[in-house]
């Protein structure tokens, strides 16, 4: 038997084959059109789309929006001062590099980002707003994989041209925001998914796509914890494949993979969400602006601190009485004990008492001697002295008394009673001192002390409660009785015992303090007072990484609308589905030189994209009344063909609802803008529908006209509102006609 001649390979004129062997998408030109011309072209399209009328930004030098927001942060980066902000650093801390080695934005600069504050002549905020308009374009490059992943290339170039085309996206991406950022990684995320969902079967290619997953999915959390939505929508991802896997491939693989995805989706998540956190504190070495939410170890620690002196190297124990202090929480929520005019409305009507995460002279205390009980002679405290505290702007007791606290409802209230003549026995606290020093001498900042009501036995404490409008959103401050710490006593033995490198982690602190601020007014006996070598206290970057975190969550939960004000920019979320109201993203002047933004959805994306989310949910409820045909398409789990009865015709819904339904249920201020994924999903959604509907058509020019109606529609809606995204000046009367519902409040 002859062996069977080679065939002898295709030479290309005038070329060098080796090239094409190096390159082997050269060697196939529909997929040379697919994986690098039409991408290219797409980032082209894009980029200048959000670069339109480019002679607007030079008219339009003002800072725009949450500009002045986030751009702000930015700038903390370069000038490295310490903030707190609802958000993880990752957008941030690259805005902080556009600003500085694309914009060069000088540290000694004034500007500080207020709102509609126009911008120095020496700062290229153009260029700066480039690298969000080449995120943006980037982005639209994700939008197309993700649908080459899950439709033919004629979807695939629709899906992109409706998110390329879609007026709300191409507005954010003008500007210096988060919001660009978040979304690049949150498609980028799903885009992964759709490529991991489509080389499943191929285990190298498995690996690298889950690999790229587990690098998104960390990014786009340490941006904003809203990326958690597409964490979630990944997991059930998962879970499909992982059933998927044991139902077609048996235990043993399925067992692997779920190790991969344990490394891939959640080790490597974390790793790149605890790196952001690294590389913030490492930046931000100065005292900064929001100093107050912070505990003592990581102010003490800050260059140009506002509680030591850059000079002192030494620290008294003389607190006595007639000090003026300030208390710090050395709880989990490290805020300071406040007081203001304001009353309870409602238990004993007294004076509000509250932990306050800022610097204010309503934090102000002073030690007084204890009422009706003889004072210590030598005027210095020490561990188990008793005391009187008072307010020093209102002269108030503070009090405790058996009235059940605000909101936690099972300690008492504490509340600002009476003044220097009235007033009773429980205005008397006992100082029990937490950590000895140099014996049972209270030293500012280096001492933890207690303070517990001798008539009531109970410790003042921080419950963890935000107080409602009436308290300003402050925290809570309670007097929790002494038997609920017996538990955490016991607690605290065994972790000391056994666990002593992480026994901060598992003690109850709410109810443990230290002086941060003191000034002694009084004079004392000068041989009485000790000092001790100031040293910055050693980092945890542990503990200051949780506790950072339980700070964002607390500000974040603050973040809820106020029943007493109307805010104009606000957004229902059940508005966002009818595309009800826009957004007036800046100042709304009348002249030539004031150029105006209106964010407001793509009318195709987001009107047909709700019929069509409609659409799909109909054909699955009949889907699920029709037992055996689901369960005859659902067996088919490795079809690559989006059908009502494959998963991946349900992931784009399962995202839109992940990201739409956490915006209903939770309490919080909403705007237009955090609808913007969800409008992502739409488009997924809509080419689902059409694709079932192409499946119907015999006819390929019927087809084809089909697809170019839908195209003509993308693009004749985004001519037609173009100015609501590229700019609008002049009178506003003038755009009165792009009205489309009278919700919109253009005029």
């Amino acid at each position: 038997m002859t062996a069977k001649a080679k065939k002898p390979e295709a030479q290309v004129v005038g070329k060098d084959v080796s090239v094409y062997k190096k390159f082997k998408i050269l060697e196939n030109p529909g997929k040379l059109i697919t994986y690098v011309i039409t991408p290219i072209i797409i980032f082209i399209v894009s980029y200048y789309i959000r670069s339109d009328n480019e002679a607007q930004y030079s008219l339009n030098n003002r800072s725009i929006w949450d500009e002045a927001h986030f751009g702000k942060f930015a700038k903390y980066y370069i000038t490295e001062n310490l903030y707190h902000d609802v958000h993880p650093p990752l957008g941030k801390m690259m805005n902080f590099l556009f600003l500085k080695y694309v914009g060069n934005f000088p540290a000694n600069t004034d500007y500080n980002f207020e709102s509609g504050a126009v911008y120095p002549s020496d700062i290229d905020f153009v260029k700066i707003r480039q690298c969000q308009w080449i995120m943006n374009a980037l982005t639209n490059v994700f939008v197309y994989f993700s649908g080459i992943a899950l439709f033919d290339y004629i979807m695939a170039l629709f899906l992109a041209a409706m998110y390329t085309f879609e007026i709300g996206n191409i507005l954010l991406g003008k500007f210096i925001l988060l919001d660009t950022i978040l979304i690049m990684f949150t498609i980028s995320s799903f885009m992964c998914i759709c490529l991991l969902h489509k080389y499943r079967d191929d285990e190298k290619k498995k690996w690298m796509w889950s690999l790229f997953l587990g690098v998104n999915l960390g990014c786009v959390l340490s941006v904003k914890w809203v990326g958690l939505f597409i964490y979630l929508s990944a997991g059930c991802y998962i879970i499909y494949n992982l059933i998927d896997n044991l139902y077609l491939k048996g235990v043993t693989k399925t067992i692997k993979t779920t190790f991969m995805y344990a490394i891939n989706l959640i080790l490597i998540p974390v790793m790149i969400y605890t790196a952001c956190f690294k590389i913030h504190f490492s930046i931000l070495k100065k005292s900064g602006p929001d100093d107050g939410n912070f505990p003592l170890n990581i102010q003490l620690n800050l260059e140009e601190n506002k509680i030591i002196d850059i000079d002192q190297t030494e620290i008294l124990n003389d607190v006595a009485y007639y000090s003026d202090v300030t208390f710090r929480s050395n709880s989990w929520n490290p805020i300071l004990l406040h007081s203001h005019h304001q009353v309870y409305p409602s238990g004993s009507r007294q004076r509000q008492v509250t932990g306050y995460g800022h610097l204010d002279s309503n934090n102000d205390w002073i030690f007084y001697p204890p009422r009706d009980l003889p004072e210590d002679a030598s005027k210095i405290l020490r561990n188990e002295s008793i005391v009187r505290i008072m307010h020093k702007n209102l002269m108030t007791n503070l009090h405790t008394h058996d009235i059940p606290s605000a909101v936690d409802f099972e300690n008492f209230e504490v509340a600002g009673y009476g003044n220097l003549e009235i007033g009773d026995f429980k205005d008397n606290w006992k100082i029990e001192l937490v950590n000895e020093i140099d014996g049972d001498e209270i030293y500012p900042v280096l001492s933890t002390f207690k303070l517990k009501n001798i008539e009531m036995d109970c410790y003042l404490s921080v419950s963890g409660n935000l107080l409602p409008n009436w308290g300003f959103k402050q925290n809570e401050i309670v007097c929790k009785p002494c038997e609920k710490f017996d538990k955490s006593s016991k607690a605290k033995s065994f972790v000391e015992n056994y666990l002593p490198s992480y026994s901060w982690a598992f003690i109850d602190r709410s109810n443990e303090w230290v002086i941060e601020y003191h000034n002694r007014t009084t004079e004392i006996d000068e041989s009485l007072i000790k000092s001790q070598e100031f040293i910055k206290p050693e980092q945890n970057f542990l503990e200051n990484f949780l506790l950072v975190n339980y700070k964002m969550q607390k500000t974040n939960n603050a973040l809820v609308p106020d029943d007493d004000k109307l805010d104009p920019l606000a957004s229902s979320p059940f508005y966002w589905p009818f595309n009800y109201k826009g957004l007036r993203l800046n100042g709304w002047g009348q002249s030539k030189r004031d150029i105006r933004y209106y964010l407001i959805y793509g009318v195709y994306q987001c009107w047909v994209g709700s019929i069509c989310l409609v659409v799909s949910l109909l054909a699955g409820i009949y889907k699920l009344l029709n037992l055996a045909s689901a369960y005859g398409n659902l067996k088919k789990t490795d079809t690559d063909k989006v059908t009502v009865g494959s998963f991946m015709f349900w992931l784009p819904i399962i995202c839109y609802f992940a990201h739409y339904l956490p915006f209903i249920i939770m309490a919080r201020v909403t705007y237009v803008h955090h609808y913007l994924p969800c409008l992502f999903f739409k488009t997924v959604i809509i080419c689902n529908v059409l694709e079932l509907i192409r499946n119907k058509i015999p006819n390929k020019y019927v087809d084809l006209l089909f697809v170019l109606i839908n195209f003509a529609a993308v693009i004749v809606t985004y001519i037609f509102l173009k100015c609501f995204a590229q700019g609008m000046s002049g009178l506003s009367l003038n755009y009165k006609h792009l009205e489309l519902l009278s919700s919109w409040n253009l005029v």
